[in-house]
């Protein structure tokens, strides 16, 4: 009886192993400030080799307190359509967002 037990174990095992090797994993970057200035120089770059490296979607968060950040993550979005815009503010930035920036992300 403990055989057949474990004769059943493996075979469930086997089963659920060949299920997980049909799952495909899709790529995602949650949080890519691709706005920053640091990728002004490669941002096309960047951005076109995760593509390339199998990313399907990068979550790209705008900064609510600077304009040009709002900005630059809308262009991207408009440019990549697999680029999701985001927007926040950290807490300790709360004081410098103006309601027109948030109000400019609904427009």
């Amino acid at each position: 009886m403990l055989f057949t037990f474990y004769v059943l174990l493996i075979i469930a095992f086997l089963d659920l192993f060949s299920q997980k090797k049909e799952m495909r994993l899709t790529l995602v970057d949650s949080h890519a400030h691709l706005d920053m200035e640091e990728f002004d120089e490669d941002r096309n770059q960047v951005v076109e080799k995760a593509f390339q490296e199998g990313v399907k979607s990068i979550l790209c968060p705008a900064d609510l307190t600077n304009p040009k950040s709002i900005q630059k993550t809308f262009d991207l979005t408009e440019k990549y359509g697999s680029l999701i815009a985001a927007a926040g503010v950290h807490p300790h930035q709360a004081e410098y967002l103006n309601p027109e920036y948030a109000q400019k992300i609904e427009e």
